[in-house]
């Protein structure tokens, strides 16, 4: 199998799934709770990012067609987490929005994962901080790139739109 990998890079790419690891069990957890699946907390997070988005908005965003948007947010929905509005000079078009019940849960979220961080955080040396979130930067700067080239479509959009964070 070659080394896709940089010189050099084999430690860090272990310890960026090292990160994910540690945080992973904690969303999971929380998904467990309010019965979302990550594509759906995705698409939730996305359409509280931009109300009165369409489907064609976040099938674009997403890199998928609409279909495989429209049984999600029937999904989020049926769940009460997300409402459609009919465009009134145009009921062919509908918008999307975040219910009360769909913005609680994304600040549910948000909340555990901040007392999640700052648990971790806190026991860091305040140098080790700064360096963590300047490797971080350069990473999201990295991965933008990526992202934007042909070479990932859609990398970063299907996590986290660019702007939400959910921490």
């Amino acid at each position: 199998m070659p080394n896709d990998l940089p010189p050099g890079c084999e430690q860090l790419a272990h310890d960026v799934w090292r990160l994910v690891a540690i945080t992973e069990p904690i969303l999971l957890r929380w998904w467990a709770s309010i019965r979302l699946t990550m594509a759906q907390l995705r698409l939730l997070i996305a359409i509280a990012a931009s109300p009165g988005v369409t489907v064609s908005e976040l099938a674009e965003q997403f890199g998928v067609r609409p279909p495989s948007i429209t049984g999600l947010v029937d999904k989020l929905v049926g769940a009460g987490f997300a409402c459609r509005r009919e465009e009134a000079a145009d009921r062919r078009t509908v918008h999307h929005h975040a219910t009360e019940q769909g913005v609680a849960a994304i600040g549910e979220l948000k909340r555990e994962g901040r007392r999640f961080l700052g648990q971790i955080f806190e026991r860091m040396p305040p140098a080790e901080r700064e360096a963590l979130a300047a490797g971080l930067a350069g990473f999201f700067r990295a991965s933008d790139q990526v992202a934007s080239s042909d070479l990932e479509p859609a990398l970063t959009t299907t996590a986290i739109p660019a702007g939400d964070q959910v921490s």
